[in-house]
């Protein structure tokens, strides 16, 4: 069965919260991983929100 043709899973977490989950078990995961791991097409943006986040003072 295709990814698209399966019924979508909810979630508490957002696909931010998924990036933080992935990244916390997989610290050296490329960001292509973690796109697929979360099921997004792009992880940079995500991922670069959440860089800005928590090294902003």
């Amino acid at each position: 069965m295709k990814k698209s043709d399966s019924v979508p899973k909810w979630t508490f977490l957002s696909n931010h919260g998924h990036v933080l989950v992935h990244l916390h078990n997989h610290p050296d995961s490329r960001v292509r991983d973690i796109a697929e791991f979360v099921g997004i097409t792009e992880a940079q943006k995500p991922i670069g929100l959440l860089l800005k986040i928590f090294t902003e003072k």
